[in-house]
């Protein structure tokens, strides 16, 4: 009969109305301890915090590789509320290297790059209220790009990802240069290409004007064959990505 009769009252208190008439909440808060219901200051406590506090989530889409001075898309429009509510953005450049941004408060933002390099940009969107955490994304910016085509990759079950391989002829080709998995924005396990910096090939072939490139794709249980590819001439004539 009393837990009955605390379970009535609790539920009188929760209303609104009640809380907002100080005598009738002081005559309850007396009755349900002298009814032994529970600890009255803890009781309190819970029917008067606050909500938990749901912030919204921040998306500033994939990574990315770009050709200095032309224009670098970012696109916020995977960011979201739990609860439906209208998020404004902030995007911020956080790489210095003459670089601005252009509508950094808006959906979409873009900026160029003047100089080649990793530039680092931060996503932040808020309900008003509540801010999300930030999301980073990495944009490599290079002088000119090199695609990487091959033929008859050796494709395995469940292939998780493609490891291309460098040097100055096809059979030499052995450092890896980069590391791509299905979480990849170009990821496609029927691809035949992939685009790469050619500043950092350079680098890798000590600054031959050449480079030959070699494949391999990888599992759980690990890598396969090389698959050979192409071999390409440097500092000539960029090529943008997806051409």
């Amino acid at each position: 009969m009393i837990k009955i009769l605390s379970k009535f009252l609790s539920a009188v208190w929760n209303e609104k109305k009640t809380r907002q008439k100080p005598l009738l909440s002081l005559v309850l808060l007396n009755t349900l301890w002298l009814l032994g219901a529970c600890d009255v200051s803890q009781w309190y406590q819970n029917r008067t915090a606050s909500p938990d506090i749901i912030n919204p989530v921040a998306d500033a889409g994939f990574d990315q590789l770009a050709l200095v001075n032309t224009a670098i898309h970012l696109n916020g429009t995977q960011s979201h509320h739990p609860q439906r509510k209208t998020i404004t953005y902030q995007w911020r450049l956080l790489t210095k290297k003459n670089a601005q941004l252009e509508q950094g408060d808006q959906v979409t933002a873009q900026f160029k790059a003047e100089k080649p390099g990793d530039y680092k940009v931060e996503l932040v969107v808020s309900d008003g209220e509540n801010t999300s955490k930030p999301d980073i994304i990495n944009i490599s910016v290079a002088s000119f790009m090199v695609e990487v085509k091959w033929q008859n990759l050796v494709v395995q079950p469940h292939m998780e990802g493609v490891v291309i391989y460098v040097g100055t002829t096809i059979n030499d080709a052995n450092t890896a240069i980069k590391v791509f998995t299905k979480n990849d924005p170009y990821w496609n396990p029927k691809m035949s290409s992939y685009p790469l910096s050619g500043d950092g090939i350079t680098a890798a072939v000590n600054g031959a004007d050449t480079a030959c490139f070699r494949i391999k794709t990888y599992n759980n249980n690990g890598e396969s064959e090389f698959s050979n590819a192409n071999c390409v001439k440097l500092q000539l004539i960029p090529v943008s990505a997806g051409s």
